[in-house]
């Protein structure tokens, strides 16, 4: 578990290096790589089979002990969010039927496996390790922690970073997007300070802190206003929540207020040429609802199964539309994550997704 969070949360690093060097010379090995060191279409299939077969087996596990504890009374709630993950799961599965893509991307569909089997890791011998599993999550938590490292220094460097038209670098740490640096540290940002609170030795305690404080800086230097919003929601319920382990601490929810506050302002003005949201130079914003038509008219395409995993790019390219194409966009993803279930797994993905979510809350 610990070896997959490093490769997939701090790629491209010291810490990464050796496995990616192991993984290179396996591939090698097997005759998978290509001239440029990259898996190649023949491995990538064969990898992507294998994970197939290993994520049947588990759902198929999973739904036998599950028929077998039908119609017992008290079942954890982990059960429960356990089946709505499942039944999400088996749409990767169907992926490989239902898929309309001109080429099937078996090498950009390899991350569920790996994401599925950690998931059924936890849910199986877990359940009762507290212990193991607190563990995990700080290990979870210095991990993001040094690719939050990496993205601030590779900011104040002006290293690889991603460039914005009309308000220049953000950082993305080694993923260089910062699409995918935000949501990690919206991970750790509000487990470090858990984690900070729960701890008795002061020292352990004013580690977790600068955890969190490193996180919220390399937040802050995405300047990604989804990101933000989402920080001002998440960290508005650990302050305000009936089971926040900061309920009884006054002078926490104060602080947490406050950078609800600050959150939210950037959002309004951050990227915005000093403006407020919305107006007629905010590119971001009205690039969006020219995304989202596009998104929509995809959806259209194949409403109930979708048109499979990574296939928004190509419908993106099929329904451009003159008003999109002004904006010039760099992005080829709908910009909304429901809308981007919608057009690769359907409606009926997208109803799967929103019962996973139901479970969780």
């Amino acid at each position: 578990m610990f070896i997959m969070m490093v490769w997939f949360i701090t790629p491209k690093t010291v810490f990464s290096y050796p496995l990616e060097k192991m993984w290179g010379f396996c591939l090698s090995v097997l005759k998978w790589q290509d001239i440029y060191g990259k898996l190649n279409r023949d491995g990538a299939v064969v990898i992507y089979l294998l994970g197939w077969v290993l994520l049947s087996g588990l759902l198929t596990r999973y739904g036998y002990l599950r028929f077998m504890q039908w119609g017992i009374a008290g079942l954890p709630v982990s059960y429960h969010f356990t089946d709505a993950m499942s039944l999400f799961l088996g749409l990767y599965l169907l992926d490989f039927f239902a898929s309309t893509t001109e080429l099937f991307p078996y090498g950009e569909s390899l991350w569920i496996f790996a994401i599925a089997a950690s998931f059924f890791l936890l849910v199986w011998f877990m359940n009762g390790q507290q212990d193991l599993l607190l563990l995990l999550i700080k290990l979870l938590v210095f991990v993001i922690t040094e690719q939050c490292l990496y993205a601030i220094v590779y900011y104040a460097l002006a290293y690889e970073q991603f460039y914005t038209p009309h308000f220049g670098n953000r950082t993305g740490g080694t993923f260089y997007n910062p699409g995918c640096l935000y949501p990690l540290c919206l991970i750790g940002l509000p487990m470090s300070i858990i984690l900070s609170e729960r701890e008795s030795s002061h020292q352990w305690r004013w580690l977790w802190l600068g955890s969190g404080a490193i996180i919220l800086l390399a937040l802050i230097f995405t300047y990604s206003r989804a990101g933000w919003l989402a920080l001002s929601v998440s960290v508005f319920y650990l302050a305000y929540s009936p089971h926040s382990p900061l309920q009884r601490h006054r002078l926490w929810r104060w602080v947490l207020g406050l950078l609800i506050i600050v959150a939210l302002l950037g959002t309004a003005l951050v990227r915005t040429k000093g403006k407020l949201i919305g107006n007629p130079e905010d590119r971001p914003l009205w690039g969006r609802f020219a995304i989202w038509q596009v998104a929509m008219r995809a959806v259209a395409d194949h409403p109930f199964l979708g048109s499979g995993l990574n296939s928004y790019p190509q419908k993106q390219q099929k329904h451009m539309t003159p008003r999109l194409d002004w904006f010039n966009p760099m992005n080829v993803e709908a910009k909304n994550l429901f809308l981007n279930i919608s057009v690769e797994f359907g409606l009926i993905g997208l109803g799967i997704f929103l019962f996973l979510i139901w479970r969780y809350v």
